[in-house]
């Protein structure tokens, strides 16, 4: 009788490797399962409709076509009798069983997976010992210390009631569903992160199986996470699925064609197939690609000779992605990032009030309107006032993004808001600022000096994509030993408060977050008995009133610098630059005339504004926009990249 591969490697302390099937197509379980990648492969009859008769089909193609060097799996439904049996009736060498709770879900699981005298299996099945290369006879006697058993930790009982699940006798393997365990947990679902409770309940799984010596198992988004998973000690790892392989392969095929980088966000969750990413609204009609107005420097620069051609659209994009009926906005489309205006262009002219489904908001578009947002006092920013607010809940039942947001100066209620800003404002005048003008410089001057004799450069990657970040770091006076985790968690900070940020992206960011609040509450115990000249230190001894800022303030305040100091210059340098090299007349008229800098600063600013969307506002009462009316509690996003290049201003 053939051996269970997965289980024998399991048993020997190895890695078993393998991967989620979701598509239920024979012919690609069929190819996959001979390439021998993976040591097994995983029928999930829990969140993918399959019926029996395909299921059967599969799974014995798997074991024949490898020649029982892959072991098909099923992750059952439920712990029934009836799913169970007919998961291994069908050719299933092991199973894993999700949702449980306690053990004695264990135990008749169990029961049901074993041929008497362990068991209650019946011995109708018609093929399932053909897998295994013997008889029906031989199969009914030996194969249930063959038969691969698993238990999904992904409940809060589960955590709790972990020992006496794990003491059943018959427990192969324990698997641990990182996503349901973190909705069960009370954080939104993520392959891993650090968030605090995650990290306790994972860390109790993790002993009680090293202690018990019980094979421990996760699904793993991508390469490196798998590769941490089983540094961690994990030896049953499901790397990705077959339609995420489908979907990433054409997607990554796609970008190559089109020059697209790939999405900070896996292609399968990027990729939107319809008609056009940018469909056209009201009429009919194709939206046009037609460049905005040319910039100028300045006022005073009205006079000069203008360039011909505009600087902030690129080539025009394939006319098929604005040939289309119905207009979508997408704002995380890769398209999007090539040329954003010919979009904004026509929302202004067509829908300049513009119901976003995806994110259940309204988005505006013309200056006015997007002035009035900020200015009427009928608008809210505080998140109560949206109508799907979150639940004032305690911050421990909160995310550590959620957190951070909860007690930075954007969400916070606006009697906080007032006290944050009454004691961190003598630390941000012109005067009290001045100083680190020079430091900047220095962090400039040396990044710019090694760029000193090449060829050429690219701006972004050699400059302009690190050095804010840089220089936030020497301004708190970060310690050297910790700069690159305190880089790392910034660039998590920036992306995870982008408004349109996906939700797979945000899952992807969330999970760095933790890892660096931790190391700031430790960097500010230090600098509580040891202050210094830092901005980090300034903001936690800062005192108005004999009012200071909560630990959880200042680390949302250090979050706010990152996020709002680093992409905005980011952009802002990075545009005006390529502005000038674009148009040789504008940048000599600027190097004969050094003090028109300010003007052309914040030209650039306008020209190329920094962001896709902007923080949403929350109407108070109903309200009616350019004869659309807004019910109280919705949404509200201004989009000052549109509002800028309006020119009805």
């Amino acid at each position: 009788m053939r051996k269970n591969t997965t289980l024998s490697l399991l048993r020997d302390g190895k890695v078993a490797l393998g991967t989620w099937l979701q598509l239920h197509s024979y012919q690609a379980s069929r190819l996959l399962a001979a390439q021998g990648f993976f040591e097994w492969m995983l029928v999930d009859f829990e969140h993918t409709p399959v019926d029996r008769g395909a299921a059967a089909q599969i799974l014995s193609t798997i074991a024949d076509v490898s020649g029982g060097r892959v072991t098909p799996l099923a992750r059952v439904a439920s712990d029934s009798a009836d799913e169970i049996k007919h998961a291994l009736d069908a050719g299933a060498q092991g199973i894993i069983v999700p949702m449980i709770n306690d053990a004695d879900e264990v135990r008749a699981a169990v029961r049901h997976a074993r041929y008497p005298p362990e068991g209650e299996r019946g011995a109708g099945g018609l093929s399932p010992h053909l897998g295994f290369g013997v008889s029906r006879p031989v199969y009914i006697q030996c194969v249930n210390r063959e038969i691969l058993f698993g238990v999904q930790i992904e409940t809060q009982r589960a955590v709790e009631n972990l020992d006496s699940i794990l003491d059943v006798k018959g427990v192969d393997l324990c698997f641990i569903g990182p996503n349901d365990l973190h909705l069960a947990l009370g954080y939104p679902p993520m392959f891993w992160s650090a968030e605090p409770r995650f990290v306790k309940a994972v860390r109790r799984v993790e002993e009680a199986c090293r202690k018990r010596n019980i094979p421990l198992g996760t699904l793993c988004k991508d390469v490196s996470s798998a590769k941490d998973r089983i540094r961690d000690g994990y030896t049953f790892v499901g790397m990705g699925s077959d339609a995420h392989f489908v979907l990433q392969y054409a997607g990554i095929q796609y970008g190559e064609l089109h020059d697209i980088p790939e999405p900070p966000e896996t292609w399968c969750n990027a990729m939107k197939f319809h008609d056009g990413p940018y469909q056209g609204a009201g009429s009919h009609s194709a939206v046009p690609a037609a460049p905005p107005p040319a910039p100028v420097l300045g006022p005073t620069m009205a006079g000069d000779a203008r360039p011909s051609k505009h600087a902030g659209t690129s080539d025009p994009l394939p006319r098929h992605l604005f040939q289309s009926r119905e207009f979508t906005f997408e704002p995380n489309a890769p398209e999007f990032d090539i040329d954003p205006f010919p979009i904004y262009r026509h929302m202004r002219d067509n829908v300049p009030v513009y119901w976003w489904a995806e994110a259940q908001g309204w988005v505006c578009t013309r200056y006015d309107d997007v002035v009035m947002l900020l200015r009427d006092r009928r608008f809210s920013v505080e998140l109560i006032d949206w109508e799907h607010g979150p639940p004032d809940v305690p911050d421990e039942q909160l995310t550590t993004h959620q957190v951070l947001a909860k007690h930075g100066l954007f969400w916070m209620p606006g009697a906080d808001h007032v006290r944050v800003r009454k004691v961190l404002g003598p630390l941000f005048t012109p005067k009290a600022v001045e100083p680190l003008r020079s430091e900047f410089r220095r962090v400039a001057d040396s990044m710019l000096s090694r760029l000193e004799g090449s060829d050429s450069i690219d701006l972004v990657r050699d400059f302009t994509s690190s050095y804010p970040l840089q220089a936030i770091t020497q301004a708190l006076r970060i310690p050297r030993e910790e700069r690159d985790r305190f880089i790392q968690f910034g660039s998590a900070v920036i992306d995870a408060f982008y408004p349109a940020i996906s939700p797979e992206a945000l899952r992807e960011k969330m999970e760095f977050l933790p890892t660096g609040v931790a190391m700031l509450e430790a960097i500010m115990a230090e600098k509580r008995g040891h202050p210094d000249d830092g901005f980090f230190s300034k903001m936690i001894h800062a005192q108005e009133d004999n009012q200071r800022l909560t630990s959880k303030e200042i680390i949302s305040q250090v979050a706010l610098m990152i996020s709002a100091g680093c992409e905005p210059p980011r952009h802002l340098v990075t545009f005006a630059v390529w502005d000038l090299l674009r148009h040789p007349d504008q940048l000599e008229i600027l190097l004969r005339e050094p003090g028109l800098l300010r003007n052309a600063i914040d030209e650039a600013g306008r020209y190329n504004s920094f962001g896709k969307l902007n923080l949403p506002r929350f109407p108070l009462e109903d309200v009616e926009i350019r004869g659309v009316r807004i019910p109280k509690g919705q949404q509200i996003f201004g989009v000052f990249a549109s509002a800028l290049r309006d020119p009805e201003a």
